[in-house]
């Protein structure tokens, strides 16, 4: 059966903002869209905590797009959902809108094989600040991730990449002000699901 890569962060991976635990396959939106798709595609949920897109990181190349994408491709894959991009926002790597465009293109070369989904984001919002991870975004990530739907609507144009802006669908969670809630998550599989649906040649 062909396979659908979701490959992302750590809201790909289900993170619960509540108690930083795994939400359950039936929760997490990679998990949901695997069931609603079973019949058509192996999903193979590929999301990590505290991945970046570009940027170099201290756990090493499993924590950097542009490397560990290459773990997941063979002849089999049909369709790669990419979802990655506001780690590399945390204020220690500084990082400015020209140096984020050129890394995302970077990355998305990687895969520029492959039919891509791209998905935008959501905005952090100042709940971050005051949360788990203020020790990693600032006021100055909250204003960079606003600029990112253009950004990533540029790229995927350039990428040939279908494009999914997740402002237009979520909202993260006043807990943390970065992650998602069950809620959101059943959202942004049924758009998927609907979405590779519609898709021809897939």
């Amino acid at each position: 059966m062909k396979k659908i890569i979701c490959f992302g962060d750590s809201n790909t991976y289900g993170y619960n903002p509540k108690d930083g635990s795994r939400y359950p396959k039936s929760i997490r939106w990679t998990g949901l869209l695997s069931k609603n798709l079973e019949n058509k595609y192996t999903v193979v949920e590929a999301g990590l905590n505290d991945r970046n897109c570009f940027i170099n990181h201290q756990g090493g190349a499993l924590y950097v797009g542009h490397s560990a994408i290459l773990d997941y491709l063979d002849n089999d894959i049909s369709l790669i959902v990419f979802a990655l991009g506001i780690n590399d926002l945390q204020f220690k790597y500084n990082v400015n809108l020209d140096d984020f465009k050129t890394g995302l293109l970077y990355t998305l070369n990687k895969i520029k094989l492959y039919k891509k989904i791209l998905l935008c984001p959501p905005c952090l919002t100042k709940d971050v600040l005051y949360g788990n991870f203020a020790h990693q975004f600032d006021i100055k990530s909250i204003e960079k991730s606003k600029k990112l739907s253009e950004i990533y609507k540029e790229i995927s144009k350039k990428t040939n990449s279908d494009f999914i802006d997740l402002n237009n669908i979520v909202k993260v969670s006043p807990i943390d002000g970065l992650h998602l809630d069950p809620v959101q998550h059943r959202l942004i599989a049924n758009c998927l699901t609907e979405k590779i649906l519609s898709m021809e040649n897939l």
